[in-house]
């Protein structure tokens, strides 16, 4: 028996793609900004939702969660191409709810 996805689920799902493919979006852009940025100058650097500790840029390597709770570290480059392919498989994802919301 094949169960069928409600208009309203379908909705939240198309909602929180395009949430997602929002936040990958600020998210480059941070990093761009980032790679302006010299060693020793003074950020922002995010601890919760909408709260941040000022601190010096020491380095520019990241600290990226890649899944299962495996944090390693990269480089801005490296960052930008994962968050890219990320891009490209919620793209996917959205398009396929969007066709799913209209069938």
């Amino acid at each position: 028996m094949q169960t069928q996805t409600k208009p309203l689920e379908t909705k939240s799902v198309v909602e929180q793609l395009e949430k997602a493919l929002t936040d990958i979006d600020n998210i480059k852009r941070y990093l761009k900004e980032l790679e302006k940025t010299k060693i020793g100058e003074k950020v922002l650097a995010p601890i919760a939702n909408g709260i941040f500790i000022e601190t010096k840029l020491e380095s520019t390597k990241l600290k990226v969660n890649v899944g299962n709770g495996l944090v390693v570290t990269k480089t801005i480059e490296e960052t930008q191409k994962l968050l890219d392919k990320q891009r490209k498989e919620v793209e996917k994802s959205l398009a396929n709810a969007k066709r799913a919301q209209n069938v």
